[in-house]
């Protein structure tokens, strides 16, 4: 029966396959690359990614955010994930080749529009980012634990840990933020326990042409 689903997971990657009965279809997930922001999440159209179980877990790191697809039938291999991740991380396949991001048919038919971005060199990744958003971290330090997944995590150190010589005395809390450093990625949020940390003012910066009835719906879970 088709179509035929094989999932191949290694240290370094996870792809799901689609077999029809004349093609088949793929995507995936470069697990080194990934900073695990979840925008692909958020952004696809059937919900065919999802979030890791954390289970409450306190102490996140960045391998535990990176997303799967549970029932690979569920993906229409559309190629969203791919074109909105800001690591290149995601790579679709047909007949196991590579699609280039120029060529998926959401991209040639004017789906979605020209993402306007500008890279940052992130040295803790030894990666370079793509920033879409426009934006500012807003942290409730009243509720900080201090468990540093923010510091484990954030790929542009904008978090970072406090040294003990340089607490204040009426400090209790033990992590620091940048603004200035923060990429606006969303990585933070989505390890930390406490809901400690949001992201306001979010503004998508993109141009050209676009189906309306798509994108504007992708922006609506974007933003939520």
């Amino acid at each position: 029966m088709y179509p035929r689903v094989k999932k191949i997971n290694s240290f370094s990657s996870y792809e799901a396959i689609l077999n029809f009965y004349t093609e088949n279809y793929a995507i995936e997930i470069n697990k080194e690359r990934c900073i695990g922001c979840g925008l692909c999440i958020k952004a696809c159209p059937n919900d065919a990614m999802s979030s890791p179980m954390l289970n409450n877990k306190i102490k996140v790191k960045t391998a535990d955010l990176i997303p799967e697809i549970p029932i690979p039938s569920k993906c229409s291999y559309c190629g969203t994930c791919a074109y909105i991740c800001p690591l290149s991380a995601i790579t679709m396949k047909k007949d196991g080749k590579i699609i280039q991001i120029n060529d998926l048919g959401i991209v040639t038919k004017e789906v979605v529009p020209k993402l306007e971005s500008k890279s940052i060199s992130c040295n803790k990744i030894q990666n370079k980012v793509k920033v879409y958003f426009d934006g500012k971290i807003e942290i409730d330090w009243d509720k900080c634990i201090s468990c540093m997944s923010c510091v484990e995590v954030c790929p542009s150190s904008a978090f970072i840990r406090i040294k003990k010589q340089q607490k204040d005395k009426s400090q209790s809390r033990k992590v620091s933020f940048d603004q200035n450093k923060c990429i606006k990625c969303g990585t933070c949020i989505r390890a930390c326990s406490t809901n400690t940390i949001r992201l306001i003012n979010k503004k998508f910066n993109f141009s050209g042409n676009y189906k309306k009835i798509f994108w504007e719906s992708l922006l609506s879970r974007i933003k939520n």
